[in-house]
C-alpha cells in the first residue's frame, strides 16, 4: 500500500510540473513563438541626434508611439536637431520614434524613423539607417526581436556596399536600440559590450607611395 501511495504521488508531481511547463509556454509566447513584451516597470531617458541623407534634421515635428500605436508624447524640434524623452514606466515596447521635417525649404521632407525595444536603452539617433532598420522590420512581419535583427543587419550590410561604414549617421547600437543609432553596442536589449561612435567612410585611401 505504501508503495502505491509513493508511485501515486510520483505520478501527481509530474503532472504538476507538466501543466506548469505548458502554462509557461502559453502564457510566455504569442502565435508567431515570440515573447510577449511587458509593460516597462521603469521610466526611460533617451537622448539622441536627427538627419538624414541629407544632413541634420533641425526643424522638425517629434511623435513616440508604443508598440500599439498610442502616442506616448510629441513635441517640436526647433533649430536643433538633438532631443531628450522621458518615456514612463508602464510603456509597452518596442516604441518607434518618428520625426517629420516641418521647413517647407528642406532638402526631404520623408520622415525618419528609429525603434528602441527596451526602456534599458538611453541613447538612439534618428537617421536613414535607423529608418531602414524599422521598415525592413514591419516589411519581415513586425517590431520582433528577430525582425529588428535582421533588418538591422541588412542596413549595416547596405552601408557598407555602399562605402560607409556602420557609424556613418549613427550606425551602432546600444541595449535597447535598434540599428542606426549611437550606443554601447548589442542589439535589442540583448548586448551590452562598448561599441564604436562616429562617422567614418569605410573607403579610406591608402597613403601615397614614395618613389
Amino acid at each position: 500500500m505504501a508503495m502505491q501511495n509513493t508511485t501515486n504521488a510520483l505520478h501527481l508531481m509530474k503532472a504538476g510540473a507538466l501543466s506548469l511547463v505548458l502554462t509557461g509556454l502559453i502564457t510566455g509566447c504569442g502565435d508567431n513563438g515570440s515573447s510577449i513584451p511587458a509593460a516597462s516597470s521603469s521610466e526611460a531617458h533617451i537622448s539622441g541626434n536627427v538627419s538624414d541623407q541629407t544632413g541634420p534634421i533641425n526643424d522638425g515635428r517629434l511623435q513616440v508611439t508604443d508598440r500599439n500605436g498610442a502616442v506616448i508624447t510629441a513635441f517640436d524640434l526647433k533649430d536643433t536637431n538633438h532631443f531628450e524623452l522621458t518615456i514612463p514606466a508602464g510603456t509597452v515596447y518596442p516604441i518607434v520614434i518618428t520625426v517629420t521635417p516641418t521647413n517647407p525649404n528642406a532638402a526631404s521632407t520623408a520622415p525618419v524613423k528609429a525603434v528602441v525595444t527596451s526602456d534599458i536603452a538611453d541613447r538612439q539617433d534618428v537617421t536613414a539607417v535607423s529608418t531602414i532598420v524599422v521598415d525592413s522590420a514591419i516589411a519581415l512581419g513586425g517590431l520582433t526581436a528577430e525582425n529588428i535583427a535582421k533588418a538591422s543587419g541588412g542596413a549595416i550590410g547596405l552601408r557598407q556596399s555602399q562605402g560607409v561604414s556602420a557609424g556613418a549617421g549613427g550606425g551602432g547600437a546600444g541595449p535597447g536600440q535598434s540599428g542606426g543609432g549611437t550606443g554601447r553596442g548589442g542589439h535589442g536589449g540583448h548586448g551590452a559590450s562598448e561599441g564604436g561612435h562616429g562617422a567614418h567612410s569605410a573607403a579610406t585611401p591608402a597613403p601615397a607611395v614614395q618613389h
